[in-house]
């Protein structure tokens, strides 16, 4: 894709026990439609699930293949989906309150993301408004949270 593109993460939906991967729709690199039958799971007792497409994006690969058994959350697939433009927002200039109930906005208002980190977040799924960072958020501060994150215990 000639835009940015984030890699998006499909992971099984919520059900219990154990479903079988049973078809995948598409091979490899396939530009897809959003909301797409990527992949079918079948459960124990005989009913079928399809999984979908977020967006439309191109299909960077699965992480299954037919006849696999699948739990609850468990990695699907990947696909690059384009990232729409949202521009950056950046903090204000200090003004001058305008009632004495009202302050002027300041930096320590504002949380501040090197490019780098929120490229990375953005990649990894990360909401930065979690991260317990003073000050300027950079990619340690990330690559940190997603570490302590995966540490834990379910």
């Amino acid at each position: 894709m000639a835009a940015d593109t984030t890699t998006h993460l499909i992971c099984a939906p919520d059900f219990d026990g154990v479903a079988t991967v049973t078809a995948l729709q598409y091979p490899v690199g396939t530009p897809i439609a959003g909301d797409a039958r990527l992949l079918t799971l079948v459960f124990d007792n005989g009913s079928d699930q399809h999984v979908h497409a977020p967006e439309a994006g191109i299909l960077n690969g699965y992480t299954v293949a037919a006849g696999d058994p699948v739990r609850a959350g468990e990695l699907l697939a990947l696909m690059d989906i384009e990232e729409a433009p949202t521009g950056w927002l950046f903090p204000p200039t200090a003004t001058p309150a305008v009632a004495d109930n009202d302050r002027a906005a300041s930096p320590v208002d504002w949380l501040m993301v090197s490019v780098d980190a929120a490229r990375l977040a953005a990649r990894l799924g990360v909401d930065l408004s979690e991260l317990a960072a003073p000050g300027r958020i950079d990619v340690a501060d990330v690559e940190h949270f997603v570490r302590e994150k995966l540490a834990r215990p379910r």
